[in-house]
């Protein structure tokens, strides 16, 4: 029950910074570590609750509005108020621009330096729209970043190599995303991105990495990518050719471009379908780019004749990711509190909330 009073008391508050970020800038980061809960203010906030970041369990939900940008340099869990704009549902954006994660140097008893191990690990980010997030190494070392995961955010660019530093990503997912350019990760391990929308996608590789998946996802352009292609629908006029892209493997995507896949080697091209429409796929032209007014949802009777690798359907709403903009932190949509107090001096406050499981 503690606990319950304490996450409502954090949800008020939150809320409330809201409100005034809507129409006064104010902006608050609320960092809870455990049953210690601490509220930061202004545009740095985001940065002053990531140093007293302590452990990957601690939680910081920022309000919306647009905050200065950390170094993330250890694993927590963040919250934003989502990515998107909708004041008919009374919400507004968390923004951020462009971040930088990666961990810090340490020596070891020889004086070598290296990543601090482990530092990065579990680190979730939810609900936020980022112009760019960079995973960038250090000049004295190439690192790697284990279990880190992207929900329900806008990415304007996500690149694992930066300034010719490498970084290596382990077993990290993107999930319900909406990417501008995902960029360079050649010695991803098991690192997939899930039920989103990319705008493009291109990595210098000329090799097949079979552990780095693209899963019902909408992608409106792909260079130079040799990876897994799965239950995607490409709305492109690009057809597979080079190199890397000849070394993809490809199963049950649907393509705009007739003869897409047409280099792939046959034992890595199947069950494609190519040369539909956009209007056939999802009975409207959805554009070349993301465009927040349409659900690119299949158009009806589409969902039972596309079906994907896994025996759901094709694209944004099949998988085990169906796509929602919905952050999983509960989001307070409305509010009431009465003007005065009853005459036992209680205050009556009804708060609609509303979160994605």
């Amino acid at each position: 029950m503690k606990k319950v009073r304490m996450t409502l008391v954090i949800l008020i508050t939150v809320f409330f910074c809201n409100k005034i970020c809507a129409q006064t800038e104010v902006l608050s980061a609320t960092l809870q570590q455990g049953d210690k809960t601490s509220i930061l203010y202004g545009p740095d906030a985001f940065i002053e609750a990531i140093k007293l970041v302590k452990d990957s369990t601690d939680v910081i939900n920022l309000s919306s509005g647009k905050f200065n940008a950390p170094t993330i340099n250890k694993a927590c869990i963040i919250y934003g108020a989502g990515f998107e704009r909708d004041e008919e549902r009374n919400l507004y954006p968390t923004i951020v621009d462009r971040v930088i994660i990666k961990p810090d140097i340490v020596s070891d008893d020889d004086g070598n330096k290296h990543n601090k191990e482990g530092a990065m690990d579990g680190l979730h980010i939810e609900g936020i729209y980022f112009s760019s997030c960079h995973f960038s190494g250090n000049d004295e070392a190439i690192y790697e970043v284990r279990n880190i995961s992207f929900n329900r955010c806008y990415l304007g660019m996500l690149t694992f190599f930066y300034s010719g530093m490498n970084s290596c990503p382990f077993n990290s997912k993107v999930v319900n995303c909406v990417i501008g350019k995902l960029s360079h990760f050649p010695n991803a391990v098991n690192f997939g991105v899930y039920n989103s929308i990319i705008e493009e996608a291109t990595c210098a590789q000329d090799i097949y990495n079979k552990d780095v998946i693209i899963k019902n996802c909408i992608i409106f352009n792909t260079y130079y990518y040799g990876c897994v292609y799965k239950d995607n629908i490409f709305i492109s006029d690009y057809i597979f050719h080079t190199t890397a892209e000849t070394a993809s493997f490809c199963s049950y995507n649907i393509a705009t471009k007739k003869n897409c896949f047409q280099n792939i080697d046959a034992s890595r091209n199947i069950n494609n379908w190519e040369g539909k429409t956009s209007i056939g796929i999802f009975g409207e032209d959805i554009g070349r780019k993301y465009d927040n007014k349409y659900t690119y949802k299949l158009k009806e009777g589409n969902a039972s004749i596309y079906i994907g690798s896994d025996g759901k359907e094709v694209g944004l709403y099949g998988g085990e990711y169906p796509f929602t903009k919905i952050p999983s932190n509960p989001q307070i949509l409305s509010k009431e509190v009465d003007v005065q107090t009853t005459t036992e001096g209680k205050l009556k406050v009804s708060i609609k909330i509303e979160a994605q499981p």
